[in-house]
């Protein structure tokens, strides 16, 4: 199961009524648009910085929320980024030898200015590539483990890009 969530669109215009509008939809998109995470090559797949995760699901939500002010007939007269952008990957993965010591690694963490955050990326070459769907976020710190027990022994990972403006706090590909 794979789940992304993307609020990066919010509008501070009027709502349009669509309901004269053409009800045709394009059914070619949906058909064309299959990913899956076969195609993710074993070293790019991986989450803070440990490749070869055998994974079960995972989400992501992007986040860059705005304030809205001033209401016109027309829309807003003020509209303003509030906060930070912030992009969080949840993912479950097996238990084996490779997860182990995620427990160590969430408690031995520290400032993120102290402490050399890790890579996670899901892709199937080095490099992100157009037509082809990845994810890339270069610099992670853990914010949750827990184990997750079903018919295998799963590890539920949360991760948060964190950025110095040194790099891209996330890039995707589709």
């Amino acid at each position: 199961m794979v789940e992304l969530n993307f609020l990066l669109l919010q509008t501070g215009s009027v709502v349009e009524d669509l309901t004269d509008a053409a009800t045709t939809a394009d059914t070619g998109f949906a058909a064309s648009e299959n990913r899956f995470m076969t195609n993710w090559v074993s070293t790019y797949r991986k989450v803070y910085g440990v490749a070869d995760l055998v994974m079960s699901s995972f989400s992501m939500t992007m986040e860059n929320p705005a304030t809205f002010s001033g209401v016109t007939s027309t829309g807003y007269e003020v509209i303003s980024r509030a906060g930070e952008f912030s992009v969080t990957l949840d993912a479950t993965v097996k238990y084996d030898d490779k997860t182990e010591d995620f427990f160590e690694k969430f408690n031995s963490q520290s400032e993120v200015g102290t402490v050399a955050a890790q890579e996670t990326k899901l892709n199937h070459q080095d490099a992100l590539a157009a037509a082809s769907f990845g994810i890339s976020i270069p610099k992670t710190v853990l914010t949750n483990v827990s184990f997750n027990e079903g018919d295998v022994m799963m590890l539920d990972l949360s991760v948060k890009g964190v950025g110095d403006g040194s790099n891209a706090l996330v890039e995707v590909s589709c």
